[in-house]
């Protein structure tokens, strides 16, 4: 199983679960063991949920169930007609059956500036908890929850927030324009600049 966020390690307890006796190896490209990612643009920023609160199942499970873990490593490549994939510490996995379970990446900003932070990992909102408290004010890119809850954050936190919507109202994707228009005016009531229609 490539990915090591919960769709991955559900993936392998189901397995489990169904009676799959085979081998079973999860690859973790991060050094973490599966954890909680929606703690991460709250709870953790703030201080209220430190890191050892967050993996999802402890080592014992993992243990118990057979589930072999590679953590720090990525694939790289997929060769279907050897079944192997190549992972970059440069050693490779045989495989009968494949899941991919990669979830998704942030759109990065070309030319990435010092300053910009991304929120997707761990070791990101780790980053993004240092420089928060440090920062003077604070602009997010993106009204979808993830943004609105760091907005949210930084709010509790002081720091004059601008947040910068591309669509025509938050959340577009996820709720209704009458859900959108609420959360619009409890952000702007809360002092967060919130721009709509406007990307960087």
């Amino acid at each position: 199983i490539i990915g090591g966020g919960q769709a991955g390690l559900e993936a392998a307890a189901a397995l489990r679960a169904q009676g799959y006796a085979g081998s079973l190896t999860l690859v973790c490209e991060e050094p973490h063991v599966p954890y909680q990612r929606p703690p991460l643009s709250k709870q953790f920023l703030l201080g209220k949920q430190h890191a050892d609160s967050l993996p999802l199942r402890a080592l014992m499970f993992y243990e118990k169930h057979r589930i072999d873990l590679i953590l720090g490593d990525r694939a790289t490549q997929i060769n279907r007609a050897d079944k192997k994939v190549h992972l970059t510490g440069g050693g490779s996995l045989a495989y009968d059956h494949l899941i991919l379970a990669v979830g998704a990446r942030n759109r990065t900003l070309p030319n990435g500036a010092e300053k910009v932070l991304y929120l997707r990992t761990l070791d990101e909102a780790e980053a993004l908890k240092q420089r928060m408290t440090e920062a003077s004010s604070v602009v997010v890119i993106g009204g979808g929850f993830i943004g609105l809850e760091v907005a949210a954050t930084a709010r509790k936190l002081e720091k004059p927030v601008t947040v910068i919507e591309a669509g025509p109202r938050l959340m577009a994707r996820a709720v209704s324009p009458l859900l959108s228009e609420f959360f619009l005016n409890l952000h702007r009531d809360h002092g967060v600049d919130v721009r709509l229609n406007a990307s960087v």
